[in-house]
């Protein structure tokens, strides 16, 4: 072991980065990306949930489309279906999720949303729409 000066290395705990370890910066859903990271456009970005999922593993890329600017933004779209595209599927469909993100067209899937609801405290917001006859 050497002890100049640039020759260590140290091992950040879990969400913080080098080189000293002092930024906290958490992906775990959007709003870790909105608080955390300063992201306020709504779009689709990537998340890294601390649990494993449909055979997935802890801290995997997922896609998500996160609503920024609704009562103070950091939502993760869970699920919506504006062309009735969720009918017809697989229990398996469900629990694996399906959809496109960047068309707000998706199902998240049961799985990762059992992880991330049971993982920490969180807050939902449900949006309902009447359609017209």
């Amino acid at each position: 072991m050497s002890s100049d000066v640039g020759s260590y290395n140290c091992d950040c705990k879990l969400y913080y980065t080098q080189p000293h370890c002092q930024d906290y910066r958490p992906s775990r859903h959007c709003a870790d990306l909105r608080h955390f990271w300063g992201l306020t456009n709504d779009g689709v970005y990537t998340i890294n949930p601390p649990y494993s999922f449909v055979g997935q593993k802890a801290f995997s890329d997922v896609s998500v489309y996160c609503d920024m600017s609704t009562d103070g933004g950091g939502w993760t779209l869970m699920s919506s279906d504006k062309d009735h595209g969720m009918a017809d599927k697989t229990f398996k469909e469900y629990i694996d999720g399906f959809g496109n993100p960047l068309q707000q067209e998706v199902w998240l899937g049961l799985d990762l949303i059992n992880g991330m609801t049971n993982y920490e405290n969180t807050s939902l917001r449900v949006n309902l729409y009447r359609c017209p006859h």
